[in-house]
């Protein structure tokens, strides 16, 4: 199971989400931010640019044929979080991952992981 711990969650409409200056989303945005795999941490983040990675979610949540790689401005490591499909699942990679993760994901776990991130930002 895929899960995430969020600190400090903020609420923006997603209308004024997009109406941000990209500088205004980087300075805004910074949030401890854990993702958690069968209730072990992957990846750790205690400065993670949360809304530029909602901003994120939401255009690949529109287009999800395609895989999930999100990389920072703020980070010259990148991608921080992607899920890639190999052989009809979604694995998991982040380049600051703790450990390999050799699980597979369904679709629908995948979704529901960034689906409950949106929401508890995205009013």
């Amino acid at each position: 199971m895929i899960t995430y711990e969020l600190e400090e969650a903020m609420k923006i409409s997603q209308e004024y989400l997009w109406e941000m200056s990209l500088l205004d989303i980087i300075n805004s945005g910074d949030r401890n931010f854990k993702v958690l795999i069968d209730g072990k941490v992957f990846f750790e983040e205690p400065y993670f640019p949360i809304l530029e990675f909602i901003q994120y979610s939401l255009k690949w949540m529109n287009h999800q044929k395609s895989d999930f790689i999100y990389n920072s401005i703020e980070s010259e490591e990148n991608p921080l979080i992607a899920f890639y499909i190999l052989n009809g699942h979604w694995k998991i990679y982040s380049v600051w991952q703790k450990f390999e993760c050799n699980r597979g994901f369904s679709d629908d776990e995948v979704k529901r992981f960034i689906g409950e991130i949106i929401s508890q930002i995205v009013i």
